[in-house]
């Protein structure tokens, strides 16, 4: 008997898949206590604990994963001297339910099976003899930061707040040597389990990525069919019991590997994941830093609008540029990049402009975006943006001057829910063209936070917001239904508008607006100028549209 033992002894502190198999015990809700007998994708688990040191898990709930997990512990700490674990889960009961796993486990393992007695035996924590010992915490902020660890397990990452956050310091528990188990059912787009799983399965970041679907479980998949009505386009007598009642979303997030499908990003997931399919590498980089990222060149004769968005240059957030074609909704660049404020309106009027034919400037005019607009107007440029914000209408630098507006977009509390709604459109209907990765990169963290849109923690929205200032303007104040000289009309505030309009708003004056119409009308067919009383105003630029 003795030698059996040490056989079974040495077999099981091989192969973990034979300790669990043979060895191992767990509490069915209905049958008792019954034998952990493995499936294909548990056993297929294993083996990547023990090949790869970064697993990191996509799957479906219900799947036993939690389970496993104890019965791997229990297999480390019992055949392992030295061994500390670690489990971070996202509330201290579900911690503290993986403890009382191993420790159900731990009590039915055969007595003769035992290489150290038990020493620690508290709610979070349990420690052998032979120096091994595993900790379960609720997310913390400090969770592990002063632990040398042979195994970290964080269970639902999707769902810890911060995680990204949290790895910064949790990394180096592990950097010596241990293993990192990294696992959840998904949740959106956003966040650092989406982030790692997508490089993981890229092959971009050392880990290893395992995606286990609810079918994976044959008890689950008994009477398999297709179905392509419902999300993941399987169905089962298991899947119809199991989620009657349930909403679209439920089953995505309960038992779908499928990011698309759930998540709190300000862009549904459909439409973050068809810009990131879009997404490629830009034509040119160039500009400070190479902050400048182009995929279109400008183009003679042809008009174009940016919008800008202005940081200080030495906080996280960025200065950040748009060059859009209005007519056809393209990207044509954009920047990025820690220029200061006057510095930034200097190099958008001396470097940026003239390669996109000197168009309309749309700076940000909030707090520090406001240093921009000056330098742009101080420089005498002569397409900075003015609106007048009482009658809703873009006018000229003159016009502007009499009524003391001030240069630019202002982004506050009423306009933000207003051009992001419009943005969120254009948008999600595909009528942008935009290719870029840091542009993506933003969508992923631009979410809903206490019912407003904004960047999450620790990330950026500046990208977002600049191209949401240009597609606004583009939509409000060019009309490219109408002709050239319609546009030009439009741009100097004299719209064709019905005769009622016209009687309400400019009484007495019909002949006057109709002459003054007629004039700008054949001054833009000659490429001519537009003399109002003493200046002469040159408006070749607005005849390009």
């Amino acid at each position: 008997m003795r030698n059996e033992a040490l056989k079974e002894i040495y077999r099981s502190s091989r192969n973990p898949v034979y300790f669990i198999d043979n060895f191992c015990k767990i509490r069915h809700p209905t049958r008792g206590l019954i034998p952990f007998k493995l499936y294909d994708y548990q056993k297929e688990a294993l083996e990547n604990f023990l090949a790869y040191d970064r697993n990191i898990i996509n799957k479906a709930r219900q799947l036993g994963f939690s389970t496993l997990l104890a019965a791997f512990i229990v297999w480390l700490i019992l055949f392992h001297k030295d061994k500390e674990v670690l489990v971070m889960a996202t509330k201290a009961d579900v911690a503290k339910n993986l403890i009382k796993k191993v420790k159900l486990m731990l009590k039915h393992v055969p007595d003769w099976m035992y290489l150290a007695d038990i020493t620690t035996n508290q709610a979070h924590s349990i420690g052998l003899s032979n120096g091994s010992s595993v900790k379960s915490i609720a997310r913390g902020d400090d969770a592990g930061r002063s632990e040398a660890l042979a195994l970290l397990v964080v269970d639902e990452a999707a769902h810890i707040r911060d995680m990204g956050e949290l790895w910064k310091g949790l990394a180096s528990t592990v950097s010596t040597g241990g293993k990192v188990i990294a696992l959840s059912t998904p949740k959106g787009v956003g966040n650092w389990f989406y982030q790692y799983c997508k490089e993981a399965k890229s092959g971009e970041n050392g880990w290893h990525y395992q995606e286990v679907f609810w079918w994976s479980n044959p008890d689950y998949a008994e009477g398999l069919e297709d179905d392509p009505s419902i999300p993941g386009g399987k169905t089962s007598p298991w899947f119809k019991i199991t989620t009657a009642g349930w909403t679209k979303q439920q089953i995505a997030q309960e038992l779908l590997t499928s990011f698309t499908e759930t998540g709190d990003t300000f862009l549904d997931p459909a439409t973050i994941a068809h810009y990131e399919e879009i997404s490629s590498e830009p034509l040119i980089k160039k500009g400070p830093d190479n902050g400048l990222w182009i995929w279109k060149e400008g183009e003679r004769n042809k008009s174009y609008l940016i919008a800008t968005d202005s940081s200080s240059g030495t906080s996280d957030d960025y200065s950040t540029a748009i060059v859009l074609d209005p007519r056809e909704l393209d990207v044509c660049a954009e920047y990025k990049g820690k220029l200061p404020p006057d510095e930034f309106g200097a190099w958008l009027v001396n470097d940026l402009a003239p390669m996109y034919n000197n168009p309309l400037i749309v700076p940000e005019n909030n707090n520090i975006g406001m240093v921009t607009a000056y330098t742009i107007r101080n420089m005498g440029y002569d397409h900075l943006a003015y609106i007048d914000e009482k009658t809703g209408r873009l006018v000229d630098k003159w016009t502007a001057q009499y009524l003391k507006l001030q240069p630019g977009f202002r982004t506050d509390s009423k306009t933000r829910p207003i051009i992001l709604q419009k943005a969120e459109e254009l948008l999600r209907k595909f009528l942008v063209n935009s290719h870029s990765k840091r542009m993506v990169n933003e969508f992923l963290s631009f979410v809903w936070k206490n019912g407003k849109p904004q960047a999450r923690k620790g990330a950026n929205d500046d990208l977002v917001m600049a191209l949401a200032v240009a597609l606004w303007i583009r939509e409000s104040y060019f009309a490219y239904e109408s002709n050239a000289t319609q546009d030009a009309l439009a741009m100097y505030g004299a719209v064709a508008i019905s005769k009622k309009e016209q009687d309400k708003r400019f009484p007495g004056t019909n002949n006057r607006v109709e002459n003054e119409k007629r004039k700008i009308s054949q001054m833009v067919k000659n490429q001519s100028t537009l003399r109002v009383g003493s200046r002469v105003i040159n408006i070749d630029w607005i005849h390009k549209m």
